[in-house]
């Protein structure tokens, strides 16, 4: 969220076992490579940060990655982008620049997994679920949404272990084909 002179920051906690801590990155520009924060090592539920002594009226973009013990570096969240302005006493919330599906989590799963993906304008959305043969196995979503991030969780306790697929339409903007694996 943006406000004066600031923007707050949250993101998923990561529960891998050789998680170290977070990076936050941020620019002026989309796609930031500026590291501005590092959260404190071995505390996976620190997933918040706000950014202050910003310029209003400046957009501003984030991205966060996860660290591991090893040093090794996450592929970088969705962007998110928030202009801070003079308090009106309405915070603004951070909208999404770009379309994305992201990489299931946890991944493999069991019985479950959460699907995230942002929607930069207002679209037909459509997540589906297929097997690994293109059979539909079931719909997530098939609805109009409007510019946003969202988490979806799929349920699949009823459904054998292997490959499965994930495909995100928003409307004719954007498509996306993702796979996971469920392991009993």
């Amino acid at each position: 969220m943006a406000a004066d002179g600031q923007v707050s920051l949250s993101w998923t906690p990561n529960t891998e076992d050789d998680f170290q801590h977070y990076h936050v990155y941020s620019d002026t520009s989309p796609s930031p490579t500026v590291k501005i924060h590092q959260t404190a090592a071995g505390n996976a539920a620190d997933t918040s940060h706000t950014v202050t002594g910003l310029m209003n009226g400046q957009t501003y973009h984030f991205r966060v990655t996860a660290v591991d013990q090893a040093g090794n570096e996450s592929p970088h969240s969705i962007e998110v982008s928030a202009t801070p302005t003079r308090s009106t006493g309405v915070e603004d919330q951070a909208l999404p620049t770009a379309y994305a599906l992201d990489p299931n989590y946890p991944n493999p799963f069991n019985p479950s997994t959460v699907i995230a993906y942002a929607v930069v304008q207002a679209n037909p959305v459509r997540l589906v679920v297929y097997d690994v043969l293109g059979r539909e196995v079931r719909t997530l979503v098939n609805a109009v949404q409007p510019a946003g991030f969202y988490r979806v969780r799929f349920e699949a306790s009823q459904l054998a272990s292997g490959i499965y697929f994930y495909r995100l339409e928003v409307g004719n903007a954007y498509q996306r084909i993702r796979q996971m694996l469920l392991v009993r």
